[in-house]
């Protein structure tokens, strides 16, 4: 085999592993999007499902039929916002 003929083999090689490559490149930045979109739908749902706790909650506590340990979770997370309003409060007078 000559050398003409060495390169001409090499060159192709190159080729095909660009080819390779530009799609490999092609389908990352696909899968990238995809994931992308599919932690925005996840975020979106547990939005959706903390919502509808915090109504379901609401209408417990208006039906008056809060189980003890019920009670207690509600208190602590009331308790939670509280903080964290505080501690948003306290960052706005800074």
């Amino acid at each position: 085999m000559s050398i003409n003929e060495q390169l001409e083999q090499l060159y192709k090689k190159l080729q095909q592993i660009m080819q390779q490559h530009a799609q490999l490149q092609k389908e990352n930045k696909q899968l990238h999007q995809k994931l992308a979109h599919t932690q925005y739908q996840n975020e979106t749902l547990i939005t959706q499902i903390l919502t509808v706790q915090q109504k379901l909650d609401a209408v417990r506590i208006i039906n008056n039929q809060l189980a003890e340990s019920d009670k207690r979770d509600i208190e602590k997370r009331i308790n939670q916002y509280i903080k964290d309003i505080d501690k948003c409060i306290e960052v706005l007078h800074k």
